[in-house]
């Protein structure tokens, strides 16, 4: 990867860049050469995409969280991530959730309904 694309997308990426952030954060994450592997700092950025309701960051913040990757393992939070990327047409995600639900405690299907009542009244506001 050449240092001026990847200071380019850093750059779009610090202004809001959807796009930039998701790419960025791929890269964090597959580490090609010239890039450093950064499992925070990609989570960082499906976060940020992810709270905009974009369904790849969905999916693949719900992932990070199911396999405790840049973020601590918590599978009620990666149910709620993968339970919303289904909606938007992504079957992966609905696959990974049905591969992480039977491993579910009763704390991690409370914080799904938690979670859930949270983005309603995000969503309506």
């Amino acid at each position: 990867m050449r240092g001026v694309t990847l200071t380019l997308l850093g750059h779009l990426a610090k202004a809001g860049g959807i796009d930039a952030q998701t790419t960025l954060a791929n890269l964090y994450v597959s580490a090609p050469p010239g890039v450093s592997y950064g499992p925070k700092r990609a989570a960082h950025l499906y976060r940020l995409v992810a709270r905009r309701g974009n369904s790849v960051a969905l999916m693949n913040f719900g992932d990070f969280y199911a396999q405790g990757v840049g973020v601590e393992r918590e599978l009620g939070r990666a149910a709620f991530l993968l339970g919303l990327a289904p909606d938007v047409g992504f079957d992966w995600a609905a696959q990974r959730l049905q591969k992480i639900k039977p491993h579910m405690s009763a704390n991690d299907r409370a914080s799904v309904l938690r979670l859930q009542s949270e983005w309603s009244d995000q969503q309506r506001k």
